[in-house]
């Protein structure tokens, strides 16, 4: 989905309203879900391998 760049004149239909680009912002938010992730991991290594081992798990049931 690609949205318009950022504008500052603003138009008759959008007086005002500036638009953003979604997918930059989508991966703005994937990238600080994987750092948290990674955190989360790096302090509960065990807890963390138990869940990817019931994931691995369950696709084969």
């Amino acid at each position: 989905m690609k949205a318009l760049a950022p504008t500052t004149e603003p138009t008759e239909e959008f007086e005002g309203d500036e638009l953003i680009d979604i997918d930059k912002v989508e991966g703005r938010v994937r990238a600080s879900s994987l750092k948290k992730i990674g955190e989360i991991v790096d302090k509960h290594p065990e807890e963390a391998l138990s869940i990817v081992r019931n994931w691995l798990y369950q696709d084969n049931v």
